[in-house]
């Protein structure tokens, strides 16, 4: 598998919120410290599906990407993280109807530990199958990564929106990179969302019932300051942003969706 993510396989994805309790500095903690290792125990005693990788992003507060933001119009706030699980397969996720009671008791201590410090009912969980628009070797870890969650306009069918983003706005994107008229971005991935029936089981023991996003994108960088170009633009690299948001707009619902800046913890 890529350490960057690939093309080939699946990967499920949590948008997670933390419980109001906790700062974000003690949810990540908690998710890191106990949680990572408890799920890579499970895991090891083969007693979840044959996940192929786990990552946690902790997200950071990175003033620079307020801009991002603010001239999209970009209302949801921020998740507390995202998790990222690959799998070969979406029928990975079928561990059969004759569960053991071992196995059985090994998710229900995953899913009491993800309610110590989870908001579980404002996270969302779906499958997404990921799409490498450009993958620089190493870029994956270390580094950061800017991270969209992304809502397809009204009237718009996912198929379509995920078409778009792919046949049209991924190319774009990659030349006004290759201008220099971007951040220096070390990677680009589109995580086209999918139905997966067999998904429902892990979303109705958690209680999840926000409806998954369209698609979620990651662009890597080496630092979070990658993200501020200054002050002193030029107006070549002013109309090329330009260019991006406008075409952003033909196919993403910017009210409805999301961007952040986060760090990538690989636990297996």
């Amino acid at each position: 598998m890529n350490q960057a993510g690939s093309g080939a396989g699946v990967k499920m994805i949590i948008c997670v919120r933390r419980r109001p309790q906790l700062s974000r500095q003690e949810f990540h903690s908690y998710w890191l410290e106990h949680h990572g290792p408890l799920a890579h125990g499970v895991r090891d005693r083969g007693l979840a599906p044959p996940m192929t990788g786990y990552v946690q992003n902790h997200t950071l507060d990175v003033a620079s990407v307020e801009a991002f933001r603010r001239d999209r119009g970009m209302a949801v706030e921020p998740y507390d993280g995202v998790t990222e699980v690959w799998l070969d397969r979406v029928e990975d996720l079928d561990m059969g109807d004759a569960l053991s009671a071992e196995l059985v008791a090994a998710q229900q201590m995953l899913v009491e530990d993800e309610a110590k410090f989870v908001d579980l009912a404002r996270s969302r969980v779906f499958i997404c199958r990921p799409h490498e628009i450009f993958i620089e070797p190493g870029a994956a870890e270390p580094g950061f990564k800017m991270i969209i969650c992304a809502r397809r306009r009204p009237g718009m069918s996912r198929e379509a929106f995920q078409r778009y983003w792919l046949e049209r706005h991924a190319p774009l994107a990659s030349r006004v990179r290759a201008q220099g008229l971007a951040p220096p971005m070390r990677g680009y991935v589109q995580n086209h969302t999918m139905a997966a029936p067999l998904l429902e089981p892990f979303r109705a023991d958690r209680n999840m019932t926000l409806e998954p996003y369209d698609g979620i994108t990651e662009v890597w960088l080496d630092g979070v300051a990658d993200m501020d170009m200054g002050e002193q633009l030029s107006a070549e690299l002013i109309a090329a942003q330009k260019l991006l948001i406008e075409d952003e707009a033909k196919f993403v619902d910017f009210s409805r969706s999301s961007v952040f800046i986060v760090q990538p913890h690989r636990i297996f």
